[in-house]
C-alpha cells in the first residue's frame, strides 16, 4: 500500500515551485499527500500533476494555466472551483471523487478536457463553460443533476457509459461540434415546474440545480435527435417517448385544459401504444375498448339476458359476435344472424359505432408499434 504523507501548511507544497521572475511557478509532480489546508494556484503554472491526493479543504485555480494539468485517483472533501480559469492546454481529471461542489463558471477549456471514471456527488453545472476542443465524459458518474447552462461545446463531447442517477439538462447549451453517445441511458427523472421568463428559473439553471419540466422535454429531444443524425432509431425512439412524457407532464402543470387537442392526443397515443414503443400495449389497448363497447353494445341493445340455461350455448354465441366485432369494418347483418334477431335498440348502434373507431384505432397504433424499427 502506498504510504500517505498528511501536509499542514501551504510552504511543505513551496519546495515544488521554481522561481519565475517576480513570483513562483507551479510545476512538478505530487502524490500520495493529504493536504488539510485551502490551497488555492494562483501563480502560473507549468506541468504540473497530482496523483492520489486527498484535499480535505476547498481547492482553486484562478488562474490561466500555461502547461499541461493531470489531476488523477485524487478526493476532494470540499469544494473544487476553478471558475474564470482558462486552460489552453490538454487538461485530464481522471478517476477523481468530489464530494463537494465542483464549480467550472465561465471556465475555458481549449483542448482537450477529460473527466474519465470520476465521480461528482453534489450537482453539477457547467455554466458559460466554454469546451473548445473535445469533452470527455466517459465511465462519468453525476449522482445529482448536471446542466450545461449558456455552456458552448465546439468541437466534441463523448457521453460514454456516463451514470446519470438524477437528471441532465442540454436545453441551454450551445452544441456545435459533435456529440458522440455510447452506452447511454436516461430515464424519466424529476423537474419542477418554473417559468422560464421568471428569476426563479435563472436561480434553478445556474446555481441551485434544478430542472425545469419544458428543459427535461428538450433536454430528450436533442438525444434523439442526436441518436437520429447517426441512424440509431432504435435508441432514438426511447428519448421520443420520454419527449413526449415530459410534454404531457408540461402541458399538466401548465393547466392545460383537459379536453384540450394536445392532451387528448398525448393520452390516447400513451394508452395505445405508449408512444409507438410498445406493440403489447396496443393488443390490450385494442382488447380492452373492444370488450367494453361490445358490452355495452349488447347490454343496451334489449336482447340481453343473464340467465343459467343453455350457459355454453349463450357464451358460444358471445364470443362469435365478440370476435366479429374485432373486425372494424364487421357487418350488423352477420350480428342479427348470430343472436337470431331482426334489429337492435338505438343505443346498440351508437356504442357499435364507438367500438369500431377505437378498435380501429387500437389496430392501427399496434402497427405502428411493430414498425418502430422502421
Amino acid at each position: 500500500m502506498r504510504e500517505i504523507n498528511t501536509l499542514l501548511e501551504l510552504q511543505t507544497l513551496n519546495g515544488q515551485q521554481v522561481r519565475a521572475g517576480n513570483g513562483y511557478t507551479w510545476h512538478g509532480e505530487y502524490s500520495n499527500l493529504i493536504i488539510n489546508f485551502s490551497l488555492e494556484l494562483n501563480p502560473p503554472i507549468q506541468n504540473i500533476k497530482f496523483h492520489n491526493c486527498i484535499f480535505k479543504e476547498d481547492f482553486f485555480i484562478k488562474r490561466t494555466v500555461q502547461g499541461k494539468l493531470y489531476i488523477n485517483d485524487c478526493t476532494f472533501e470540499k469544494d473544487f472551483d476553478i471558475s474564470g480559469a482558462v486552460f489552453p492546454q490538454k487538461v485530464r481529471f481522471q478517476k477523481n471523487e468530489y464530494k463537494g461542489l465542483a464549480l467550472f463558471n465561465n471556465t475555458v477549456f481549449n483542448d482537450l478536457v477529460d473527466f474519465w471514471g470520476s465521480t461528482f456527488h453534489k450537482r453539477t453545472i457547467f455554466y458559460k463553460t466554454n469546451f473548445l476542443g473535445i469533452l470527455v465524459l466517459s465511465s462519468v458518474t453525476f449522482n445529482e443533476n448536471l446542466l450545461f447552462t449558456y455552456t458552448l461545446v465546439e468541437k466534441m463531447m463523448i457521453l460514454r457509459g456516463i451514470s446519470l442517477k438524477k437528471g441532465l439538462d442540454l436545453s441551454l447549451s450551445i452544441i456545435t461540434g459533435e456529440v458522440g453517445i455510447y452506452d447511454f441511458k436516461l430515464s424519466n427523472f424529476d423537474s419542477e415546474n418554473i417559468q422560464s421568463d421568471t428569476e426563479h428559473f435563472q436561480i434553478c439553471v445556474s446555481r441551485t440545480g434544478e430542472i425545469p419540466t419544458k428543459n427535461k422535454r428538450e433536454t430528450f429531444r436533442i438525444i434523439k435527435e442526436k441518436f437520429l443524425k447517426v441512424h440509431n432509431v432504435i435508441e432514438s425512439l426511447t428519448y421520443e417517448s420520454l419527449e413526449k412524457q415530459a410534454h404531457s407532464q408540461y402541458m399538466k402543470e401548465s393547466r392545460v385544459v383537459f379536453f384540450s387537442n394536445d392532451r387528448l392526443i398525448f393520452l390516447f397515443n400513451n394508452w395505445s401504444n405508449k408512444h409507438r414503443s410498445s406493440f403489447k400495449q396496443g393488443i390490450k389497448f385494442t382488447f380492452i375498448v373492444a370488450v367494453v363497447t361490445y358490452f355495452l353494445s349488447i347490454v343496451t341493445s334489449g336482447n340481453f339476458t343473464l340467465t343459467l340455461d343453455d350457459f355454453w350455448g349463450n357464451l358460444f354465441q358471445n364470443i362469435k359476435g365478440f370476435i366479429l366485432t374485432l373486425n372494424p369494418i364487421h357487418r350488423i347483418s352477420n350480428l342479427k344472424e348470430i343472436y337470431e334477431i331482426d334489429d337492435f335498440g338505438l343505443a346498440f348502434y351508437v356504442f357499435n359505432y364507438i367500438g369500431r373507431v377505437l378498435v380501429g384505432y387500437g389496430t392501427y397504433q399496434t402497427i405502428q408499434a411493430f414498425r418502430k424499427y422502421r
